[in-house]
């Protein structure tokens, strides 16, 4: 059996923990491939790691279960989606089996209910979804290895091949194959997305932030900026100062 991958979407780690320790993901032939703490930060890594099943929580700060649902099922409608609640009104169940959901599950959900949904729902997956499962594992594997260190100067394909004993000519086809950009496009944007970050909570200067982000070059990360915003460091400053 080729691996399903599935992503767990809690704001609760204990609870992430309790359920990836709670079954023989080999046996179901699943790899737990990402954890999520918010609806946010799952739709930001879906288009990446692209999971076959989502296993989240309905109540969530911010993004809601359902919103998620909604969004996830707009841009991956292949996305098999197992809701974990705690609350059985039938407004919320309701709402959840109308926007197509696989399953809705009551928390504390048991070993056994989980495992039988599970089976359930890999069981509807059709062969043809699961073509290039080994190419996207490791295509999350390097996502993951990405997020955790882009702040580093180092940074290339390079690194990220060794480091995941990987062929670097083959992390460079299936990443941009597998997310439509490449992987130097990818390295870019988290730069740049946490730049504007920095440049919008600290008063940090610009040869600051590109250092925390990893380029030391302070104007290449200004024509790196520039580029990515069409603005510059200072006109990017000022304008969200005025908002």
């Amino acid at each position: 059996m080729r691996k399903i991958r599935l992503m767990i979407v809690d704001d609760e780690p204990l609870v992430r923990a309790l359920i990836r320790g709670s079954l023989h993901w080999e046996t179901l032939g699943v790899d737990v491939v990402e954890e999520a703490g918010s609806g946010e930060e799952a739709l930001a890594r879906i288009p990446l790691c692209k999971p076959d099943i989502l296993l989240l929580d309905i109540c969530m700060p911010g993004m809601s279960g359902v919103e998620l649902t909604e969004e996830v099922l707009r841009i991956a409608p292949d996305t098999s989606i197992i809701i974990i609640s705690g609350h059985d009104t039938f407004q919320y169940v309701q709402q959840c089996l109308r926007l197509g959901v696989n399953d809705y599950l009551l928390k504390p959900v048991n070993e056994e209910q989980l495992e039988a949904s599970l089976r359930a729902t890999i069981d509807k997956i059709s062969p043809e979804t699961l073509v290039g499962a080994q190419s996207r594992k490791a295509v999350c594997d390097v996502v993951a290895f990405l997020y955790q260190n882009f702040r580093n100067p180092e940074m290339s394909l390079q690194m990220v091949a060794d480091k995941l004993f990987l062929n670097p000519s083959y992390v460079s086809r299936a990443f941009h194959e597998d997310t439509d950009e490449s992987f130097v496009e990818a390295l870019t944007r988290l730069r740049m997305e946490e730049a504007i970050r920095l440049l919008k909570t600290t008063t940090l200067c610009g040869y600051e932030i590109g250092e925390r982000v990893g380029i030391k070059d302070a104007k290449y990360f200004g024509a790196c900026f520039k580029k990515y915003t069409g603005r510059t460091l200072p006109e990017y400053r000022r304008e969200s100062n005025q908002k």
